[in-house]
């Protein structure tokens, strides 16, 4: 996954990734970009998600991440 360190507030990996994605104040919605050998499923925990998009020969993925409660959004990755 790739948007920067202040884009990314917390990240960790045990075979899920949690991620929590941080807003400046005039964001609603960003796109997370990463790359996985499928399409992941990317469950929101605060902040809505939409489709996952994933290129089937780059392996590149993208999904467009919404704004929770608090102007972040925490979302996992499988």
């Amino acid at each position: 996954m790739s948007n920067g360190d202040k884009r990314i507030a917390h990240l960790s990996d045990y075979g899920t990734v949690n991620a929590t994605v941080a807003f400046a104040g005039d964001e609603h919605t960003v796109t997370v970009h990463g790359r996985a050998p499928s399409a992941p499923t990317v469950i929101a925990n605060d902040g809505p998600v939409g489709s996952v998009s994933c290129n089937s020969t780059t392996h590149l993925f993208s999904v467009p991440v919404n704004a929770g409660s608090d102007h972040n959004a925490v979302i996992a990755l499988k």
